[in-house]
């Protein structure tokens, strides 16, 4: 990995390392050693991690309070056919910070067919942590925020 010693003096507000899918030691570094940075998975493509990998990720982000962004696949609301969905994902991840889920739990809910109700309340504490999502279907976005 790279040494993040060496962006001492970024002139940015965040930046976001993408580490490899399960690198749960490298974000505990990253908490420890880097204030200003933040961590992003990516969440398709190529290689989509599973949903234990991208569990453990938000579970350590949260617990360690790392800020975080998702990118690429994220194209659909809900999780199905073996991708991640944007909502599934927000969900999950609001739910892991309010009931301090555990990996399991939060994997669970990254794949559930149907997402539970969080608060309005829920939704704005996570976002402190969960930055950005990168999706390419925006028409899907939009219909669902709609």
């Amino acid at each position: 990995g790279a040494d993040a010693g060496a962006l001492r003096g970024f002139s940015a507000t965040r930046v976001l390392l993408e580490l490899l899918p399960g690198d749960e030691e490298g974000l505990s570094r990253l908490a420890e050693e880097v204030e200003w940075a933040g961590a992003k998975l990516r969440t398709g493509g190529a290689a989509i991690p599973s949903p234990a990998v991208l569990a453990g990720f938000l579970h350590t982000c949260l617990a360690l309070e790392i800020p975080f962004k998702l990118t690429a696949g994220l194209h659909s609301p809900i999780s199905h056919n073996g991708e991640f969905g944007f909502l599934s994902v927000l969900v999950a991840a609001a739910r892991g910070l309010a009931d301090d889920l555990t990996v399991s739990e939060i994997q669970a809910l990254l794949i559930a067919p149907a997402l539970p109700t969080i608060t309005s309340q829920e939704a704005e504490d996570v976002r402190d942590l969960f930055l950005a999502i990168g999706s390419c279907d925006l028409a899907a976005m939009a219909q669902v925020l709609a």
